[in-house]
């Protein structure tokens, strides 16, 4: 995903067109969709802040706490695959019958 756009981004853009730039241009020229440059504006035009919204969703599993502490178990997970291969692992028989799709 990209990353989102500052506030302050938002409010050079909403300037530029306020100076006459056309939304077209503008929307060119900072690289967001000419439906953002109509949004943001119109944001602008009732008062509104520019800042980010909040998002609705799910929050994210990975924090910065979680992930230090899951690193060392993906590491020896992820060793003993590669001892199993060096070994020659192969996949039980009930697995290696079954036909690829």
């Amino acid at each position: 995903m990209a990353p989102r756009p500052s506030a302050d981004f938002r409010e050079r853009l909403v300037a530029a067109c306020d100076a006459g730039l056309p939304p077209g241009e503008a929307a060119r020229l900072f690289r967001v969709d000419v439906s953002t440059v109509y949004r943001w504006r119109r944001r602008a035009r009732r008062g509104e802040s520019l800042a980010e919204k909040p998002r609705s969703g799910r929050p994210p599993n990975w924090t910065r706490r979680t992930i230090p502490r899951c690193a060392p178990w993906c590491w020896r997970s992820l060793m003993r695959r590669c001892r199993n291969m060096r070994r020659g692992w192969q996949p039980p028989p009930a697995f290696a019958s079954v036909p690829p799709t």
